[in-house]
């Protein structure tokens, strides 16, 4: 755990050079603070692990105050509270708070350090139990306040309004609420409001009885039978029309539902997650979405960030799924030089984690060596040639994606492809220079 940061909040200049030092000579780094203002401000510019925190901080407010603030506003920051008056009462309520642990002045430094690595082990083993169970990837700050909303979460069986924008990860962090909970061994039921045509809402949530309209030849069970005793999502619940949102809004607050062509009322044991990429509150003022449904569904809320708000990330992320293309072709890893990935670092993905995987998935059918070049990525272009509207550029441009389309279609086989495209294989080798298409062997599986 050597190299992490601590912060050691204390009015006293002794106890924070005493402590400093013996953390230091431990391989930490060191930051200290004299007040509640101070520490605050140094727990938003520096990525603290762990914040060493006196109780009592006679210039203002108390510690318990910034205790409550950092849970709040860092709650991947580990607080161990120390004091040398400590009454039993004290340390019980910053524990139940959520410190980690207290400490009596004077601190011994071994129980210090024992401490320490104990809070910072039992972080890494949660994260690292979030990121097994969901393969969400990322070690960001912004990441640690996600994994810290999932693990609180998961055990609380609220309803959850996750939000964010198209690409960010929405459902892979709702089955890791669901698979870190007490629901994990029952069923994870995810479907998208969108695709759900309007005159099979009630068929397709709640089920219909054999029957009960024409074509109905036998009993459907909706999402809501199909997802008993596990958890429900709802993506892009925005979609839904004014009266889905009441029909949906009845059916949570009576935790009761009736099958499409049935008298009998069935009773549900299931968790609510729903998902959107819009401005849900922005919705709810101008009248397009229920205030009543949105309160209902947004008990807890997790706000997944944009890729470009995590970029320290995305070097985590090129390499998981240039493995996970590896083993998917049997192949090795194609290789990434320091350069491109720092281009990588620097694009500000539109379309999140989604537009990266599957950028990363076309440099990859189009790359022809081991390692992936600036050529094989179309998001760098020249803005010239993305600026270029003429009808000579769309019509290399269209060339260009067309010919690879057939290509990887046959399997890159140039004299099959150039047979479809109706000329000759040497023609088609030049237009392929000419388009920077690279050439592509076939490589047998090992």
């Amino acid at each position: 755990m050597k190299g992490r940061t601590v912060l050691c909040v204390d009015d006293s200049h002794v106890t924070c050079r005493m402590l400093s030092i013996v953390l230091e000579q431990n391989g930490f780094k060191v930051l200290v603070a004299y007040d509640n203002k101070e520490a605050a401000r140094k727990l938003q510019q520096h990525p603290i692990d762990i914040c060493l925190l006196d109780l009592h901080l006679p210039r203002e407010s108390d510690g318990m105050e910034l205790l409550k603030w950092t849970l709040k506003e860092k709650p991947y920051v580990s607080v161990v509270m120390m004091s040398a008056n400590v009454s039993v009462k004290s340390a019980i309520e910053a524990v139940k708070m959520g410190a980690y642990h207290f400490l009596e002045k004077p601190i011994d430094n071994d129980l210090l350090l024992l401490t320490i690595d104990k809070a910072l082990s039992k972080k890494f083993l949660e994260y690292e139990l979030v990121r097994t169970k969901s393969h969400i990837i990322g070690e960001s700050e912004v990441m640690k306040n996600i994994y810290e909303r999932i693990i609180k979460f998961a055990s609380s069986d609220a309803n959850v309004l996750i939000t964010g924008d198209t690409g960010t990860g929405k459902e892979l962090v709702a089955r890791a609420i669901h698979l870190l909970g007490p629901r994990s061994g029952r069923s994870f039921i995810p479907f998208n409001c969108a695709a759900i045509p309007a005159s099979l809402f009630e068929s397709e949530m709640f089920g219909h009885a054999k029957g009960s309209f024409t074509g109905a030849v036998t009993e459907h069970i909706g999402f809501f039978e199909q997802a008993a005793g596990g958890t429900l999502m709802m993506d892009e619940v925005e979609e839904l029309s004014i009266e889905q949102q009441a029909k949906l809004l009845r059916v949570l607050q009576d935790r009761q539902f009736r099958k499409v062509g049935s008298t009998k009322v069935s009773h549900f044991d299931v968790r609510v997650l729903a998902a959107s990429n819009k401005n849900l509150p922005e919705m709810v003022s101008k009248g397009e979405f229920r205030q009543d449904l949105f309160q209902r569904l947004n008990i807890l809320n997790i706000e997944l960030p944009p890729l470009k708000q995590r970029k320290e990330d995305i070097p985590l992320l090129v390499e998981h799924f240039l493995n996970q293309f590896a083993q998917i072709r049997q192949q090795d890893p194609k290789i990434v030089t320091n350069e491109l990935l720092q281009k990588l670092v620097d694009y500000d993905w539109p379309g999140n984690i989604r537009e990266l995987e599957n950028t990363l998935l076309r440099a990859v059918e189009l790359s022809s060596g081991n390692y992936l070049r600036e050529e094989d990525f179309d998001i760098f272009r020249l803005k010239s040639e993305a600026d270029d509207f003429t009808l000579k550029t769309a019509l290399k441009r269209f060339g260009k994606e067309y010919i690879t389309q057939q290509l990887a279609i046959h399997n890159w086989n140039v004299v099959d492809t150039a047979s479809v495209l109706g000329i000759d294989r040497t023609n088609l080798f030049r237009k392929m220079k000419q388009l920077r298409i690279p050439t592509k062997r076939k490589v047998a599986p090992k």
